[in-house]
């Protein structure tokens, strides 16, 4: 048999001395029905809870052990009324976001830090995956959130444009096109096209190259961006990347970009959920934060 939390503040606020007027003050009840609580509480447990001296009420060692245990219990319970607080107003709680590459590598991980600073109680679980594996692994492990390259996703599926990025020819500062204006296909001819064959972007942006007559005298295939800039940075090759991958080195001079005659071209990426699995206040809250942070990033681009 145990004791309820109304009991159970009666107990604790005896032990910090309080008359049962004030305690039934802060309970709203009246002082007959806090001394009825305390005797029926007696009865049903089968321990003396509390002893008069003079005009007092004060606790027995056995109600002193039980008033030691409630304020326990009610400072637990205070700690998960602050914790459910702090849940609803979407500060803390875990949000698992699956990322493409390119973003989950270079445009997420600031924007996460920045949202822990204002949720310190919140944990983003980031998981990038491979355009072939992006859709088996949203689904199947439950994450609530995404970062597609792809337009079109499987029915369940809702999403929006959530940035463009640019996507930029670049070049070491050794290479001679670093000082060029705008480079001509006639000056590409003669290079090296560094880049990745993975994703479907990059194979349409291949081709769309093709289509256009650009050609290059060999082709490099990198699969890491990294690899791709370090690579270029020698001053050999032409690479090609997401503008979010190259801003530190074109920031540093260990790249500079080389603008193509006619050609301007950026890759979407959408921000998605499931239909079917409401998001937790928490992963609303990271959602608009990702929304409003990246569409002012790429406001121009969209």
């Amino acid at each position: 048999m145990s004791l309820s939390l109304v009991e159970l503040h009666i107990l604790h606020g005896l032990a910090d001395g309080k008359t049962l007027l004030r305690i039934g003050q802060e309970l709203h009840l009246s002082q007959p029905a806090v001394s009825k609580l305390l005797r029926a509480a007696e009865r049903r447990i089968r321990l003396t809870l509390v002893v008069q001296q003079g005009r007092r009420l004060v606790l027995t060692p056995a109600g002193a052990d039980c008033a030691s245990i409630a304020s326990v219990v009610l400072a637990q319970l205070q700690e998960l009324d602050h914790a459910m607080d702090t849940l609803r107003a979407g500060r803390a709680g875990p949000v698992h976001v699956l990322s493409a590459s390119t973003p989950g590598n270079y445009v997420l991980p600031s924007l996460i830090s920045q949202f822990l600073r204002q949720a310190p109680g919140a944990d983003i679980v980031l998981q990038i995956a491979t355009a072939e594996s992006f859709w088996d692994m949203f689904l199947g492990l439950h994450h609530d959130l995404g970062i597609a390259a792809q337009a079109i996703w499987p029915p369940g599926v809702r999403g929006e444009l959530l940035y463009r990025d640019p996507i930029h020819f670049f070049v070491g500062p050794g290479n001679p096109l670093a000082g060029c204006q705008q480079a001509t296909q006639e000056a590409l001819q003669d290079q090296t096209l560094v880049t990745s064959v993975t994703g479907p972007y990059w194979s349409q942006l291949l081709g769309e190259l093709a289509r256009r007559g650009f050609t290059f005298a060999r082709q490099v295939d990198l699969r890491a961006p990294e690899a791709i800039k370090r690579f270029v940075e020698t001053g050999n090759g032409v690479g090609i990347l997401f503008g979010s991958a190259l801003h530190r080195e074109i920031a540093d001079g260990r790249l500079v970009p080389l603008p193509i005659a006619d050609l301007a071209l950026s890759q979407g990426f959408w921000l998605v959920e499931r239909q079917t699995a409401p998001l937790s206040p928490v992963a609303r809250e990271f959602r608009a934060f990702l929304a409003h942070h990246i569409q002012a990033m790429y406001a121009s681009q969209l």
